[in-house]
């Protein structure tokens, strides 16, 4: 049964390992990693997302969340038999999609490589889950008159929180531990660990049964850091300006690896443009929100409509679309959240400036900031944007109708 259950996620490593041109083998999951040091430091994190601390601890060179995740989602997680009580000890559980976008940015839900270098660390697969489980909280194994707990040698303190099932029922708290993995099998499967109470082990299994629906506990590892500061400081000395000659209005600029951008959401008055909710002081807070066709032709000379690849430009320099705390402002978004401000790395000031409904009215300002980019479908009638709002940390991409009313960033048009 372990061999099969190892196998199927082993396979998947193979296939990405092939195509970078290395070699795996053993017992159906590829080479074991040379042992790393068995050194084990604590430390803590803040979430900044919802204020949450957690215990964390290197164990080689790998630095782990020393509990489970418990951060609040929409929707993809849960608390075990929806008791809160339940998330307070063990975490909440996800489904695998939320789970690969949950963990806090400078984290990341680790692939079967990760924990495969956290078990060899820990002694190999055939032992580790004694050393990384709990000293306390999981149950007596009644067949071999034993206790399921672990030594906690390094600190790492797995916990048996259980599962939820795709029907919507729970079970296995204090018996069995499930974590995602981010290592994708199928369209509907995933890799897992998972320990138990009665065994040693730390098991992978790709348990072929759709099972990304399912809800698993998430250990965070630490990836990459939040990104340097490459721009200069808001209203510092060194801030470049530019005014715009059609109407005197001076914007802050920062350059962001190759891109100049615009510091500030345009604010001139132009064709189908409008201050939301009609207020004037909302105009200098967040800058227009025009039509489609008015972004277009809006942006001073020398500058420019993004196009979605100068968007990807952009945020790829943050680490990806799970990195908008970088571009957000540090103040001004909504505190319903604790956490949805930004870090602002780079001074682009990202700002909440809501839109403008069909209807004529608006929405969500504070909440949410659109902005148009230049690429349309001239099929659909349509046009891309890209949105942050203020309890995640994505940078989406959206598709709407061209009569909505979003924000503008010019950059500066390198042809001219």
């Amino acid at each position: 049964m372990r061999l099969l259950a190892w196998r199927e996620c082993g396979r998947m490593l193979l296939i990405a390992a092939a195509a970078v041109g290395l070699v795996l083998m053993t017992a159906g999951c590829g080479k074991k990693d040379a042992p790393a040091t068995d050194s084990a430091s604590p430390g803590t994190f803040t979430d900044g997302r919802d204020g949450q601390k957690y215990k964390t601890v290197k164990i080689g060179n790998q630095t782990w969340m020393a509990e489970n995740l418990n951060y609040r989602t929409e929707s993809g997680s849960w608390c075990y038999e929806n008791s809160a009580d339940s998330c307070t000890k063990y975490g909440r559980l996800y489904d695998w999609h939320t789970a690969k976008t949950v963990c806090p940015a400078g984290w990341k839900l680790p692939d079967t490589a990760d924990w495969r270098k956290l078990v060899t660390t820990a002694g190999g697969p055939e032992t580790a889950g004694k050393k990384l489980k709990s000293k306390s909280g999981w149950n007596w194994n009644n067949d071999n008159n034993v206790s399921g707990n672990g030594t906690d040698d390094y600190g790492f303190a797995a916990l048996p929180g259980g599962s939820r099932y795709r029907a919507g029922g729970f079970g296995i708290a204090g018996r069995d531990g499930d974590w995602w993995t981010a290592t994708e099998i199928d369209g509907s499967d995933a890799c897992r660990r998972f320990m138990s109470y009665h065994d040693d082990y730390v098991d992978e299994d790709g348990n072929t049964e759709d099972n990304k629906s399912d809800g698993y506990s998430v250990r965070c590892l630490m990836g990459a850091k939040p990104p340097e500061k490459t721009g200069q400081e808001p209203g510092s000395k060194d801030a470049e300006q530019f005014t715009d000659n059609r109407d005197g209005q001076k914007y802050r600029t920062v350059k962001i690896g190759p891109q100049t951008w615009m510091a500030q959401n345009l604010n001139y008055q132009i064709g189908s443009s409008w201050c939301y909710d009609n207020d004037n002081s909302n105009c200098e807070k967040y800058g227009r929100l025009y039509g489609w066709n008015t972004a277009k032709v809006a942006c001073p000379a020398g500058w420019k409509l993004p196009s979605r690849q100068d968007w990807d430009e952009l945020v790829s320099a943050c680490g990806g679309d799970a990195q908008n705390k970088c571009l957000k402002s540090k103040t001004g978004w909504t505190e319903a959240e604790a956490g949805s401000n930004g870090w602002d790395n780079y001074g682009f000031s990202a700002l909440p400036g809501g839109n403008r409904r069909h209807d004529g009215g608006f929405s969500n300002a504070g909440y949410n900031g659109d902005w148009w980019t230049a690429t349309d479908d001239s099929e659909s009638g349509g046009a891309y944007s890209r949105d942050m709002a203020y309890d995640n940390d994505n940078v989406n991409e959206d598709y709407n109708a061209k009569g909505l009313g979003f924000s503008v960033r010019c950059v500066q048009d390198a042809n001219k």
